[in-house]
C-alpha cells in the first residue's frame, strides 16, 4: 500500500510490471462438521499470501522537493466462514507489512479488515452479536495521508437483536449494543451504548418502508472530553432489485453534550444504481494538489493449491 490514497494525488500515476518481482498466492480451505443443536454445518478457512512493491515519486506528499522510492509489502491474508441455522460466522483479515527503501518512514505493519459472529438463539425470534472492524485513518484529517500520520481504529460490538412479527409482511425489532471503540494514537477512546426500536414494513418484495428510533450513550476515556447523549429519529424507503438500488430518508438527530445542547434537523435523499449489496461504500472527496508518478507490480503465480475435507464428529 502505498502513502498515495488520495484521488487527486494520483492524477499523473503509471502503473507497471517489474520484471523479478513475484507475487506468491496460496489458498488452502478446511472444512470440518461441527454439531450446533444437532445441525450440522462447515466451517471454511482460507489463507492468501501476497506481495507487492510500489514506486512513487513523492513519498512525503510535498509539492516541491519530492522524493521517491520504492515501497514493499508482503501480506497474510486469513478468512473465516461458516453459515449454519444457529450460528454464523463470517470474518477476514489482512497483516501487511510496509517496508520503505529510503529512511524517511518507519516500517510498518497493518492489520486490516472485519468479522461478524452471530448465534441464533430462537431462529427468527432472539439472536446475538459480535463484531469487530479494524481501519486505518489520519490522525490529522488535513494532512497527506502518511506513515507519521496514520492511525488504527478498532471497534468491537456485541448485544442481543429480539424479533417480533405483529403480522405478516412486518417485523418489530428491540436492540442493544455495546460497542468499545479503541484508537491507537489520538485520545478518542471510548465505550458506547446504543438501544434501537425498528419497526419493518414489506410493502412489496422490492420495497420497504422502515421507522427507526435510536439512542446512543458516548462516554469518552478522557475526563476533558464531553461525553455525548444521542437521539435519532427516522424514516426510509428502500428499493433493491434488479438493476437498481434507491432509498429515500427523513429523520432527526438531538445531541446533548456535557457543556452544551444541540438539535439538528436532517433530510437525506440519496439515489444509487448498480446490483443489491449488503454493504455499501462511501467515497471521499479528493484533498490536496499533490502530484506522484507511481509504479506497481504484483503478478500472480501460476498455481494454486485448495483442499477441502469433511468428517462427521
Amino acid at each position: 500500500m502505498s502513502a498515495t490514497t488520495d484521488p487527486a494525488q494520483r492524477d499523473s500515476t503509471w502503473i507497471a510490471h517489474r520484471p523479478g518481482t513475484e507475487r506468491a498466492a496460496v489458498r488452502a480451505a478446511l472444512a470440518t462438521t461441527l454439531f450446533l443443536s444437532g445441525n450440522a454445518a462447515a466451517l471454511d478457512a482460507t489463507v492468501d499470501l501476497s506481495h507487492s512493491s510500489e514506486y512513487t515519486s513523492n513519498t512525503t506528499l510535498v509539492e516541491e522537493d519530492e522524493i521517491g522510492e520504492w515501497i514493499h509489502s508482503p501480506a497474510i491474508g486469513i478468512g473465516l466462514n461458516q453459515s449454519g441455522a444457529v450460528f454464523e460466522v463470517d470474518g477476514e483479515y489482512q497483516i501487511e507489512r510496509r517496508i520503505y527503501e529510503r529512511d524517511l518512514f518507519d516500517d510498518e505493519t497493518a492489520a486490516r479488515g472485519a468479522a461478524e459472529a452471530i448465534w441464533h438463539a430462537l431462529p427468527e425470534r432472539l439472536d446475538f452479536t459480535v463484531r469487530n472492524t479494524r481501519t486505518e485513518s489520519t490522525i490529522r484529517a488535513r494532512d497527506p495521508n502518511t506513515e507519521a500520520n496514520r492511525q488504527t481504529v478498532s471497534v468491537t460490538e456485541a448485544g442481543p437483536t429480539l424479533r417480533l412479527r405483529p403480522q405478516t409482511n412486518a417485523e418489530f425489532q428491540l436492540e442493544y449494543l455495546y460497542s468499545d471503540v479503541r484508537v491507537d494514537e489520538t485520545d478518542t477512546d471510548s465505550e458506547r451504548h446504543t438501544g434501537t426500536a425498528r419497526y419493518i414494513v414489506s410493502l412489496s418484495s422490492l420495497r420497504t418502508l422502515t421507522f427507526e428510533a435510536t439512542n446512543t450513550d458516548v462516554d469518552f476515556d478522557n475526563p476533558l472530553a464531553p461525553d455525548l447523549d444521542t437521539w435519532i429519529g427516522s424514516a426510509t424507503f428502500a428499493h433493491e432489485g434488479g438493476n437498481v438500488v434507491y432509498s429515500l430518508m427523513g429523520g432527526y438527530n438531538r445531541t446533548e453534550r456535557s457543556a452544551a445542547k444541540t438539535w439538528t434537523a436532517r433530510y437525506s435523499q440519496p439515489v444509487s444504481n448498480g446490483w443489491p449489496r449488503r454493504t455499501r461504500r462511501s467515497s471521499s472527496k479528493a484533498r490536496g494538489r499533490f502530484v506522484t508518478h507511481r509504479a506497481r507490480c504484483s503478478p500472480v503465480a501460476a498455481g494454486s493449491v485448495t483442499r477441502s475435507m469433511k468428517t462427521p464428529i
